[in-house]
Formats: C-alpha cells, sequence, structure tokens
C-alpha cells in the first residue's frame, strides 16, 4: 500500500521530521518535507500529495492556514494532525480542534508504528 504514495510531511523540529521521513521512506512512502507553513503552501502549490501529516503549530503560523491552501485547491488529500501542544493549548485540546479538519489525529510523541499504521487507515477509508 506504501509503494507510490506521496506524503508532505509538514514539521518545523528537524530532529522529527528527519526521523520520521527516515521511517516513512524505509516503509515505502516518497516523503517532502516541509518546515513553516509558507513552504508547505508553496510545495501543495506546486505537487500532488496523497498524505498530508501536519503538525499544529508552527514558526510562521498554524495548520489551519495550510488546510485553508487546500480548501482554496480543491485538493482531496488525506491529512493527519501531529501535536504536543504548545504553552498555549494542551496537546488533547490540540488534537480535538483537528479532528473537524483532520481524517486522523496524533499526540506527540508518536510511535513509528502507529503513524503508519494511521497512513494505512486514512487512505484506505
Amino acid at each position: 500500500m506504501s509503494d507510490g504514495v506521496k506524503i508532505l510531511l509538514i514539521e518545523d523540529d528537524v530532529c522529527i521530521s528527519e526521523a520520521t521521513s527516515m521511517f516513512l521512506e524505509i516503509a515505502g512512502y516518497e516523503i517532502v518535507p516541509a518546515f513553516s507553513c509558507h513552504e508547505a503552501v508553496e510545495k501543495i502549490s506546486a505537487h500532488n500529495f496523497d498524505v498530508i501529516i501536519s503538525d499544529m503549530f508552527l514558526p510562521d503560523g498554524d495548520c489551519f492556514s495550510i488546510m485553508n491552501k487546500l480548501l482554496e485547491k480543491g485538493d482531496p488529500v488525506k491529512k493527519i494532525l501531529v501535536s504536543g501542544g504548545t504553552d498555549r493549548i494542551s496537546a488533547n485540546d490540540a488534537v480535538n480542534m483537528g479532528e473537524a479538519f483532520f481524517d486522523a489525529s496524533l499526540l506527540k510523541p508518536v510511535k513509528a508504528v502507529e503513524l503508519k499504521k494511521t497512513i494505512e487507515n486514512v487512505l484506505a477509508a
């Protein structure tokens, strides 16, 4: 199921992004990283993705601005929110907020096996 699946991974923590990318690439997914809202919107404008995995809070905004771009584009991409919360909002509240816009939500830290299973589930839905 992972062959040919292109994923945009939006995560501002370089270490988390690299580790997640490495695991998902080994699992057979094509990963395109983005480290900010601006970079994610540029990549969404230029490419088509099967899945978008996004952190909620990024240095230049939040994932909802990215979701608005997807709505404008009319893109039916599957979306997974991954959040650890911040000092502004708890992780559980962040995940609850994301449920209206995302196909799945996960709390950080996310186990690699859990992320892979979530990707499989949203693609199968």
